[in-house]
């Protein structure tokens, strides 16, 4: 029979990040890293049944880069009153291997780790307050952590903040913010300042997040093997995608239909142009979110390989992209029919340089861009709590990421009319400048200095400034 468990806690968190923490607002950390601590005190709970009553447990992470990156550490430690059987249920729901993927917080941050270390045992002192937005954590020989609240500056009183997710997450349906200050010892060794704290009082199920029903399911860590044939797999195809855009530029196939009316056959051609051309650039800046899928996808198979899940999801993804592929090829028809590019397939009208440049800088500003950027920049947040078991439901997630993806850069493609439809060097820049804007922290603000940039240029070509 499947596990079936709840907890009930009291806990208190505190990470690396500013009291805006990116977790919270699915954008990425505040220095490009995250390393946290987060404690529970167990009201209730029961793990079949083994009761939990009174338990307390803490979890240490590092992650060297985004959470969503992976290749993170961590340490459980188990409240060491806990007998046998409570240490094996609480390590089971610690370490993720309990409940739907995805499905809580325990699931999402452990899935993310490549290294666990070895389960210490040892006193847990946890008071949490969340009205008062106080805390005291200490685990002798290893961890002392206190939480308060945010100070007004103005006027030196205690600042409420409280974030609330009406519809529930994998984390919290409410959480008190305040500042968290942290000392880890030994292997884990970290030390925070007045950074993030989090306050909460919620339950967990063996189901999704809160009172939903119980979805039990096995679990397992993203194979060496699984993911190196994921890499291998997006790869080689990027690869191929690149070598036959390199062969129609050096056989330069396809320039004759920009010397006459298009026939059936060239807009084939065209249209199979683009949509190769979509895979060698946006393929690679979508790896990081492949993989991300598929440690999720695997945490909810015992023996089965995430891979056709994911092969499913990246397809979702790139059938996005060929349906733009459709559009953008009309639009390269049209801008021809109105003798607007070269046979080159390179923009011949000033005006035409000039309004693509500017309408792509105005973009970089929209709210549209901003959104569609930051689930980009962090996808984690929106793939674990959307994930559904099965090959349907990952093309659908596929899609839908890639709507995501398409919203951020659609606008940025019509800038390959300015540079040459088949120009290799240009087509590389917008794929690394895209790779960019997804991988780059965004306090430094590249998204607004390159729309800025753009306008310029754009306006320096009406002016009669650029070639």
């Amino acid at each position: 029979m499947p596990d079936q468990w709840m907890i009930q806690a009291t806990t208190f968190g505190n990470c690396n990040c500013l009291i805006n923490c990116g977790c919270q607002f699915n954008v990425p950390t505040s220095y490009g890293f995250c390393n946290f601590v987060m404690a529970g005190q167990i009201g209730q709970g029961n793990f079949n049944d083994t009761s939990l009553n009174g338990l307390n447990y803490a979890c240490i992470f590092a992650y060297p880069g985004e959470i969503a990156e992976g290749n993170g550490k961590q340490l459980i430690v188990i409240d060491e009153s806990a007998d046998s059987d409570q240490r094996a249920a609480l390590q089971k729901i610690l370490s993720g291997q309990a409940g739907e993927p995805g499905s809580n917080h325990f699931s999402v941050f452990s899935s993310m780790c490549s290294e666990v270390l070895e389960t210490e045992y040892r006193p847990i002192k946890i008071e949490v307050d969340v009205a008062a937005r106080t805390a005291v954590l200490k685990v002798p020989g290893l961890m002392e952590s206190s939480g308060e609240p945010a100070i007004n500056a103005f006027n030196g009183e205690p600042y409420h903040i409280a974030i609330a997710r009406p519809s529930g997450s994998f984390e919290y349906t409410y959480a008190e913010l305040g500042l968290g200050t942290t000392t880890v010892t030994g292997a884990m060794e970290m030390q925070l300042d007045a950074s993030y704290g989090q306050f909460c009082s919620d339950p967990y199920q063996s189901g999704r997040f809160g009172p939903g029903g119980l979805k039990p399911v096995a679990v397992m860590s993203l194979r060496r093997w699984d993911q190196v044939l994921l890499v291998c797999s997006f790869v080689g195809l990027t690869l191929l995608a690149w070598a036959y855009l390199f062969y129609l530029e050096t056989n330069m196939i396809g320039m004759d239909a920009g010397m006459r009316a298009w026939l059936p056959s060239d807009f084939f051609m065209m249209f199979l142009m683009w949509a190769i051309m979509m895979v060698a650039m946006m393929l690679p800046t979508a790896l990081r979110a492949f993989l991300i899928y598929a440690r999720i996808a695997a945490r909810g198979r015992q023996d089965e390989s995430p891979i056709a899940s994911v092969y499913f999801f990246g397809g979702g993804y790139i059938a996005i992209w060929t349906l733009f592929s459709v559009g953008a090829t009309l639009m390269q028809w049209g801008l021809q029919s109105a003798a607007l590019l070269s046979p080159m397939m390179v923009s011949s009208s000033v005006g035409l340089g000039a309004a693509l440049l500017i309408a792509a800088g105005i973009y970089q500003f929209t709210p549209l861009k901003d959104a569609c950027l930051k689930h980009c920049q962090s996808p984690i947040m929106y793939l674990a709590a959307n994930y559904k078991k099965g090959n349907q439901q990952a093309f659908q997630l596929g899609l839908k990421h890639g709507g995501y993806c398409l919203g951020c850069c659609w606008v940025l493609m019509g800038l390959l009319f300015l540079g040459g439809v088949m120009n290799l060097i240009w087509i590389l820049a917008i794929t690394l400048f895209v790779l960019a804007e997804k991988l780059l922290p965004p306090t430094l603000h590249g998204t607004r200095l390159s729309g800025v940039a753009m306008i310029l240029v754009g306006v320096a070509f009406l002016a009669g400034y650029m070639p």
